[in-house]
């Protein structure tokens, strides 16, 4: 049967690029056609979102098309018929976006972001007006890819590429209820002079982000290996993760609404993992199974299943994450941020007394960054301290505060959907691995989503 024959999928918001990958490249459907019920959802959804600034419908069918003849001549693609929108200011010229078209992926459109004099803004209008929150529409997406954010999260496309120099993957993620990735720095080459900004995806699943990471990054994310031992940091034992709480960095105003929502998720995950056989190797001496509980109790069945019985079952035992909170004491790091992006690569200099110079904040977060993970796996935090706010603005919150340390540092990073406020809107929870330990982030995160998935976009409710 060819491509044009086959009967055409409707627009489906809980497919992912995963799910809609394998569907093409099994032979149930082509990107024609899954490129067409994009196109379809996105003339839908998109009238009141302004999620995108463009769409290429012509353009789009005519690479999906190329996709399909590529799939009948024998080609590996990853990606195959995936759309995919792009953001506004990177197009298809980014080198992540050149990589997704190239393992099979279709851009449909160019994803919204903030108009001309706010480049650097979480919020914000575009040129074709607001883009609106697709859970409720006088919410901020967050930015600055707004677009990006609004799309997944209104389930129009399944991927977007971002951009994040602050936290502009991350935060869109979090208020859309959607995934946002920032790598290592580093891994995607970037023409950041400030050395800022990272390319990445906002996804609505993490099988979509580990996707992403493989075409777009190739084995820089696989780990513990190579990566692993140049850092020496973050070893992980076999089904065990140690994960620290820090709701505030040690610097933040944080709402205590979005605090309880994050730690909350975080508890979950943890209590769901303990409750989860998970396969080992037997032999492994390193394979302890005995762990304590938030609240200090010991597990139930963790023993049982280190003796070969329980739910682990013969040759298993429970997955358990462990979670520690910790007074983390780093400081703001505005001034640094500031420095960077005004004077690239004269960041440091000192202001006022020499001690607190921008310089000296670095030095002082980096540090205590390093001490946290020669102990810890991960460092989970809520991905911003405040709720989707407003069109007009954050008011004197910064709603980057919790986030664009780690664009200075060059950790690899992750928002994933934590669960909602009283009044409906998504918070994120973020977690920040070791540098070069992304297979390590990315696994953590796939399990979190085995415990604690999230509910469907609330697409084609977007007004």
């Amino acid at each position: 049967m060819n491509a044009e024959a086959k009967a055409e999928p409707e627009p489906h918001p809980a497919a992912g690029a995963a799910e809609i990958a394998a569907r093409v490249r099994g032979g149930a459907s082509s990107a024609v056609a899954e490129v067409r019920a994009a196109l379809r959802a996105v003339a839908r959804g998109d009238t009141g979102l302004n999620a995108f600034a463009e769409v290429w419908p012509r353009a789009a069918q005519e690479r999906a098309a190329h996709v399909d003849a590529a799939l009948a001549r024998g080609a590996d693609l990853p990606l195959a018929g995936v759309p995919i929108g792009v953001k506004a200011w990177e197009g298809t010229a980014s080198l992540q976006a050149r990589r997704l078209v190239a393992a099979g992926a279709v851009p449909v459109g160019a994803t919204s972001v903030p108009g001309p004099g706010t480049p650097w803004r979480t919020w914000g209008t575009t040129d074709r007006g607001r883009t609106a929150n697709p859970w409720r529409a006088d919410a901020t997406p967050g930015g600055s890819s707004a677009g990006s954010g609004a799309a997944v999260g209104a389930g129009l496309v399944p991927l977007a590429t971002a951009g994040d120099g602050a936290g502009s993957t991350r935060i869109p993620a979090a208020w859309c209820g959607a995934v946002g990735y920032k790598p290592t720095t580093g891994l995607l080459p970037a023409r950041d002079p400030a050395g800022l900004a990272v390319g990445g995806p906002i996804a609505r699943t993490v099988a979509d982000v580990r996707l992403y990471a493989r075409v777009v990054l190739g084995a820089a994310t696989d780990g513990p290996g190579a990566a692993g031992a140049r850092t020496g940091a973050g070893t992980v034992r076999p089904g065990r993760l140690r994960v620290v709480w820090s709701s505030d960095l040690g610097f933040a105003e944080v709402d205590p609404e979005i605090e309880h929502v994050a730690h909350t998720a975080l508890l979950a995950w943890a209590r769901g993992s303990s409750a989860r056989p998970v396969p080992v190797n037997p032999a492994d001496a390193s394979a302890r199974p005995g762990t304590s509980a938030p609240d200090g109790r010991d597990r139930e069945g963790a023993q049982a299943a280190a003796a070969g019985g329980g739910a682990g079952g013969r040759g298993g035992r429970w997955g358990v994450v462990d979670v520690v909170a910790a007074g983390l004491d780093c400081v703001d790091p505005a001034g640094e941020w500031f420095a960077r992006r005004e004077a690239p690569g004269r960041a440091g200099a000192a202001e006022g007394d020499p001690d607190r110079g921008a310089g000296s904040v670095a030095g002082h977060n980096r540090a205590r960054l390093d001490a946290l993970f020669s102990g810890a796996d991960l460092l989970a935090t809520p991905t911003t301290p405040n709720r989707p706010h407003g069109h007009d603005g954050p008011g004197e919150v910064m709603s980057v505060a919790l986030t664009w340390l780690f664009n200075i540092t060059g950790h690899p990073a992750i928002s994933l959907p934590a669960g909602f406020t009283a009044d409906g809107l998504p918070v994120g929870l973020h977690l920040v691995a070791p540098h070069h330990r992304d297979g390590l982030l990315l696994r953590a995160a796939a399990d979190y989503q085995a415990v604690c998935p999230w509910p469907p976009t609330p697409w084609p409710s977007t007004s």
